[in-house]
């Protein structure tokens, strides 16, 4: 009963504007190298958990934490030793806050990530761009001195660095 379920599940899905999303029905899909990759994780206060799979490749990885550690780094270190990919570099951003010139939006970087108007996620260098492996905030921005460029949740946003000290 269950024959061609993944594939269903992994079906491209679109934003509203008609831009692809790397989210699907509970599962992200990614790539790592030249490997398609599915996954879902998830979080309760003091737990985190990944799931990481290759369909074509029958091999996945579970890492569970009991702690509030992101898995996202180290279940893709995991998965690039399984199947001889190259492991993602993590990011390494300048400190500092953002916001947009009108609205709400803002966002905080982090050494390692970025929090956008709340929601906390590690990114990964790819090139001149970071992105995001999430299941819900996906992200592809680049750094220059104008800010923050980029789409965000399937909108392509600007956001301008924020003087120290300003409310």
């Amino acid at each position: 009963p269950l024959a061609g379920m993944l594939d269903r599940l992994l079906a491209p899905r679109h934003f509203a504007n008609g831009t692809p999303s790397a989210y699907r029905l509970g599962l992200v899909e990614s790539r790592l190298g030249q490997t398609r990759l599915a996954e879902h994780g998830g979080t309760l206060p003091g737990y985190r958990n990944r799931l990481l799979f290759a369909p074509e490749l029958g091999v996945g990885v579970v890492l569970l934490l009991s702690h509030d550690e992101d898995p996202l780094l180290p279940t893709r270190r995991v998965m690039a030793a399984l199947i001889g990919e190259a492991a993602p570099e993590p990011a390494r951003l300048p400190v500092g806050m953002y916001a947009a010139e009108a609205g709400p939006a803002w966002a905080e970087l982090h050494p390692d990530g970025i929090e956008f108007m709340g929601a906390r996620e590690a990114l990964i260098a790819d090139g001149a761009l970071y992105r995001s492996i999430p299941g819900t905030l996906e992200m592809a921005v680049r750094l220059d001195q104008g800010g923050i460029l980029g789409r965000i949740g399937g909108v392509e946003r600007t956001l301008l660095p924020v003087a120290p000290g300003l409310a």
